[in-house]
């Protein structure tokens, strides 16, 4: 089960999420007439699984399909139409993507050449899929890729990818054009058949160069990045790996204007020539595009494996072949390395080039900053009296959407700077980083608006953990294969910074969570505090420059059109006396915000206060004293001190907060419209992705 749940708690999360959950042993459901029944978590208490209805909006696109390579192209394409969605698998390589559709009746297309029972069918009206328990053949877990139907928030059947009954019945029929009877199919037979002016497509891996040249001339190298990896994954099956046939994919790929040098001999050097995508692939691909095949094979009968020049040109033991580029990984003499100034994105802040973080606890303002820095650099705009390289920004972003938008609508606002035409630009998800895949279609994103708009100047990542992906954020292999990946993003658009939002520690808040291989990695790295009304950015860690004075804001609200509220932050000077508070006087103001939103009092003139009890009781419950007695003790206590220091006025037991930092958190809570802290809406989201227990408050 999904971390150590019980079906009875899967069930739950699967209603809230808007699905229809089933009882299941094995492969089918439970209860007769389950078709049309509702079920309830309870029902679920001696059930060994857990399915999915489909229908009512949901279908499941089943890859039922024991070959490999059939498998694994087949997958490749319905990424390459539909990238992003929910996978699960169970025997691989036989597969699945649950998506919204419409798609009202159960259709299928057989795939007798590929095996007995191998299809492709679309799950829909009356019927449902195991999505968690034990596989009855493996006795191993399902697994889903990344993103599953627990998660809170992208992971609901409101965020399923949506995909037409249209769309749907040409995936079929691309599956029974390619693979269906009477077509050129995979065989079983580790045998080739000999051609005949067929070309059998799976195992004629005896193709010579000049062939597999010809192929390749009717695929476009800046093709999807699905067929691109599936063309270089058919030339390493076709090759066994050689130099030589990596000198081919590297020409081929070098044709294109997305060729990176290093790229491809990367990829190719993770590629395991026991399994992955087969030789098919590329014939398959240049057939799509206008290739005949069949005159192909004829044109090439007799020369398999031999040159025109009648030598060997098997790639395996290969006797001539072609000239290998100079390897990715080289050394430069230091007498030719050359230094420059350093050139800043915001000055003596976030240099070009470099990997930055900026960390707080959750409610602190970090969030509204990240903001602020997108936008100044968007726009070319001083940011709070230091200058900024213009150019295009990307903003990742993994949660509170909505607010975002009100945010960025807020900074417009009031620095009266239209967004028209401004080169920022929001992801509509989250990424999972962790996952090779969606971190190369999160670069081909990128990089396609960078075409249009110019390339980018800043990546921001907002958070960490709601972009990091199906990994334990407190791993340090985890954390490495993260930053892996966000170098490798960095790395293809020179002169980019990358900018991270992270969490403090939850016990140590001097330092951002997880594991250190983080902030090793990291160039420039600062610390956000929240004391009242003001905020507070602390660099703590400056690589290659010297570390900044701390810079400090306040927040500002800002009126929207439509009722909508948000803030943005305006820099201040120093406060000559820097009043520390404790660990329960921050609870304390943390609970009056709560209290005030939920039950605080309201007049024509706004917030008037919150009365003792409400305060009371929202201290009581998350304060960790071990008895009543201790609660009450603290409360009285911290009540006195935050009215002593002028934080709070009483007045018949009215309690009203001195700070409008506080007054605004009330406001925004109350209406639920835009504050920092997002992710105290959905506590649990991040423990489905990131392994971090949902700890963000």
């Amino acid at each position: 089960m999904s971390n150590q749940q019980t079906p009875a708690q899967i069930a739950a999360r699967l209603i809230e999420n808007g699905y229809r959950p089933v009882p299941c042993r094995g492969k089918r459901a439970i209860p007769t007439g389950w078709t049309d029944e509702d079920f309830t978590p309870t029902d679920f208490a001696q059930t060994p699984s857990v399915g999915i209805k489909t229908g009512q909006g949901v279908a499941f696109v089943d890859i039922d399909v024991t070959h490999p390579e059939a498998s694994a192209a087949i997958v490749a394409e319905w990424m390459r139409r539909h990238p992003g969605g929910l996978q699960r698998t169970g025997l691989a390589p036989k597969t699945g993507f649950l998506v919204a559709s419409d798609f009202a009746r159960k259709q299928e297309v057989k795939l007798p050449d590929l095996g007995e029972k191998d299809k492709v069918e679309i799950l829909s009206n009356g019927q449902q899929f195991v999505a968690y328990g034990l596989h009855p053949d493996t006795g191993k877990p399902y697994h889903w890729h990344g993103l599953d139907p627990l998660d809170g928030f992208l992971g609901v059947k409101e965020a399923l990818q949506v995909v037409s009954e249209a769309e749907i019945k040409d995936f079929l029929a691309w599956v029974a054009e390619t693979y269906g009877p009477k077509k050129p199919a995979p065989k079983l037979s580790e045998q080739a058949t000999p051609r005949a002016g067929s070309y059998d497509m799976t195992r004629d891996k005896t193709a010579c160069a000049d062939e597999v040249a010809e192929l390749l001339s009717y695929i476009p190298p800046d093709c999807g990045y699905a067929d691109w990896l599936s063309v270089l994954m058919g030339l390493h099956e076709w090759s066994g790996g050689s130099q030589g046939g990596l000198s081919i994919a590297e020409s081929w790929s070098a044709q294109g204007t997305k060729y990176k040098p290093g790229e491809v001999a990367a990829k190719w050097a993770g590629f395991d020539t026991s399994g992955g995508t087969n030789w098919a692939t590329v014939p398959g691909l240049a057939r799509a595009n206008g290739a005949d095949l069949s005159a192909i094979a004829r044109k090439y009968r007799g020369r398999s494996s031999q040159t025109p020049t009648g030598q060997n040109n098997a790639p395996q033991g290969q006797q001539n072949p072609p000239k290998p580029k100079p390897p990715a990984f080289q050394f430069v003499p230091v007498a030719d390395l050359k230094f420059r100034a350093p050139e800043y994105i915001i000055g003596e802040l976030i240099e070009t080039e470099t990997l930055g973080l900026i960390f707080g606890d959750p409610g602190c303002g970090k969030s509204f900053l990240a903001v602020d820095i997108a936008l100044s650099v968007a726009t070319g705009t001083r940011f709070h009296g230091r200058d900024t390289k213009q150019g295009s920004v990307f903003f990742i972003a993994g949660e509170g959407h909505n607010g975002l938008a009100r945010r960025f609508a807020a900074w417009s606002q009031a620095r009266q700077v239209p967004l028209t035409g401004v080169p920022l630009f929001k992801s509509e998800r989250a990424a999972q980083l962790m996952d090779e895949a969606s971190a190369t279609a999160v670069a081909e994103a990128v990089a396609d608006l960078a075409a249009q708009h110019g390339a980018p100047a800043l990546i921001i990542i907002d958070t960490l953990a709601r972009n990091f992906g199906a990994g334990d954020e407190n791993n340090t292999q985890d954390m490495s294969v993260f930053v892996a990946a966000v170098d490798q993003l960095k790395a293809r658009f020179p002169g980019c910074a990358v900018l991270i939002v992270h969490h403090s520690g939850h016990a140590e808040k001097q330092r951002a969570r997880g594991a250190m291989a983080l902030k090793g990695a990291l160039d420039c790295e600062y610390r956000v505090e929240k004391d009242g009304a003001e905020m507070r950015l602390i660099n703590t860690k400056m690589k290659d420059a010297e570390p900044p004075r701390d810079l400090f804001f306040r927040f500002q609200e800002i009126e929207l059109d439509g009722m909508a509220q948000s803030a943005v932050l305006i820099a201040t000077d120093a406060p000559e006396r820097i009043e520390k508070l404790s660990p329960t006087q921050r609870l304390a103001l943390s609970t009056y915000e709560t209290a005030g939103a939920a039950a605080g009092l309201w007049g024509e003139e706004g917030f008037l206060g919150v009365q003792l009890e409400d305060w009371r009781a929202a201290f009581y419950a998350k304060h960790t004293g071990d008895t009543a007695d201790a609660k009450k003790k603290a409360f009285q206590r911290v009540r006195r001190d935050l009215v002593e220091m002028g934080r709070m006025t009483a007045k018949d037991d009215v309690y009203m907060s001195t700070d409008p930092a506080i007054i605004l958190g009330v406001k925004l809570h109350r209406d639920k419209r835009d504050k920092a802290g997002q992710i105290e809406e959905c506590p649990d989201a991040e423990a489905d992705i990131s392994g971090t227990n949902g700890t963000n408050a």
